[in-house]
């Protein structure tokens, strides 16, 4: 009886095995699964227009029209005016230095951008046939990739081109104007100055 016994024990052991072996055989074959879900972030940034003068002054300093000429021809982007007796700098150094108007898109579109001045010339300079005139150029390679005013213009009361398309790169967006003015020998003489006036346009 206690062989028999001892035979049942050894079946049942090896049923628990072969039981335990099946589980695990069965597990293998189960397929793995996962999950996966998918959020969204966004935003959008919205075109600011905008136009800073980091040098909003042209100076041409202290003088008269040189006796004995009928004119003098005064021309920030030239160190050697004509007809004219400097008696004291302007504050960035004319006629010794070159003077302009830095203009820069400081914006994230580009600009359109257009210049008037607050009085005519006869208002401004005075005197017999007076003139002004504006121009400008890129003060940083690059910067006006349209239609740029890069030769001497009538500088009006009403607004004209500046430059077309001016962009907002940091390494390219930034213009100096020029002026340039016709000052008669009869001009009064007095402390002058013209107020000009920028506009800017999204392009």
């Amino acid at each position: 009886m206690a062989k028999s016994k001892t035979n049942w024990n050894t079946l049942i052991a090896l049923l628990a095995i072969v039981v335990i072996a099946a589980i695990g055989l069965l597990t293998s074959f189960v397929p793995k699964t996962s999950g996966a879900a998918e959020g969204l972030v966004n935003f959008t940034i919205s075109g600011a227009l905008s136009i800073t003068l980091p040098n909003s002054i042209v100076d041409f300093g202290t003088g008269y029209v040189t006796l004995g000429d009928t004119y003098a021809i005064l021309d920030s982007n030239s160190t050697s005016p004509t007809g004219w007796t400097s008696t004291a700098n302007g504050v960035d150094g004319w006629p010794s230095n070159t003077d302009y108007i830095v203009l820069e898109n400081n914006g994230n579109v580009n600009a359109n951008v257009t210049i008037k001045a607050n009085k005519t010339a006869s208002e401004f300079v005075g005197g017999t046939n007076p003139a002004q005139w504006y121009a400008a150029m890129d003060n940083e390679a690059g910067s006006c990739t349209g239609d740029l005013q890069s030769d001497y213009a009538d500088l009006t009361t009403s607004e004209t081109n500046l430059c077309s398309s001016l962009g907002y790169a940091d390494s390219a967006d930034t213009l100096n104007v020029m002026f340039k003015l016709q000052v008669p020998s009869d001009a009064s003489p007095a402390a002058k100055s013209n107020t000009i006036t920028f506009t800017a346009y999204q392009v």
